[in-house]
């Protein structure tokens, strides 16, 4: 699990290069291994990495005002059955697959897909 973050935040920044800070919003349950994570990340790749913390219903909503303004979180951690109406309003971007897909389920991959593509891991 701890690979497959790193590869996440890989992802990410490499698609977010001229953003000195990449900023996740997460509930509570997250905060602290993603803070480690970061840390270890910044340590390697030379990119901040802010975790903020926020109420888990408040993440969406939060999200939808704040996006599309150029505004609020770089990654999110939510639900599976956001991916559809953020996809629709243009929000996401799809991420790449990777040879260790074979570690989760199909259902699992499918429920952060849409339109063919994936948008978050499980």
């Amino acid at each position: 699990m701890k690979k497959l973050i790193l590869l996440i935040l890989v992802i990410f920044s490499v698609m977010l290069m001229a953003q000195p800070k990449l900023v996740i919003w997460c509930s509570e349950k997250q905060v602290d291994v993603l803070q480690k994570l970061g840390e270890e990340f910044r340590a390697k790749y030379g990119v901040e990495v802010e975790v903020q913390q926020v109420d888990f219903g408040s993440i969406k909503p939060k999200f939808l005002t704040a996006a599309p303004a150029g505004e609020g979180a770089d990654i999110i951690v939510g639900a599976h059955d956001w991916v559809g109406e953020l996809v629709v309003n243009g929000l996401l971007e799809p991420i790449p697959e990777f040879a260790d897909m074979k570690y989760f389920y199909d259902t699992a991959i499918n429920a952060f897909s849409y339109g063919g593509k994936l948008y978050g891991l499980p």
